[in-house]
């Protein structure tokens, strides 16, 4: 992957949409299925991460949230802060789709040194979304 070249994934997920936001923004459900969570007073989550080489802390911060007239509709999108590396900015947006739920990931201007990582990553971590949810 080169500069500016995104990450974009499409997952269909077993459960609502209204289940899926909770998965997506309560830190006890993030904690399950992504890794150990916390939020700030000022409502910037900290996202703990162990590694072979060690724990790092990388930090969300939400940029915008919203919903759409029926609830249907949602989407975020914040500023991903990964120390010794440039920020980047990561949306999801999720809507009804047969009886579960489509979302769509996209990590914008992900380091190109960590972009197929993320790629990776991220298709890990809606896979274990979705495990989560089916349970």
């Amino acid at each position: 992957m080169t500069a500016g070249t995104p990450v974009h994934l499409l997952r269909d997920l077993p459960a609502q949409p209204s289940r899926v936001w909770s998965a997506l923004t309560g830190t006890d459900h993030l904690s399950l299925w992504f890794t150990p969570t916390r939020r700030t007073p000022d409502g910037v989550y900290e996202l703990t991460f162990h590694e072979d080489d060690g724990e790092y802390t990388k930090r969300f911060v939400i940029g915008a949230c919203s919903r759409g007239k029926d609830r249907a509709l949602r989407s975020f999108h914040g500023r991903l802060e990964d120390p010794g590396y440039p920020d980047s900015t990561v949306s999801l947006r999720l809507w009804p789709h047969g009886s579960g739920t489509r979302l769509e990931l996209t990590h914008h201007d992900p380091p190109p040194s960590l972009a197929e990582g993320y790629s990776t990553g991220w298709a890990e971590y809606l896979d274990a979304l979705a495990q989560h949810l089916d349970r």
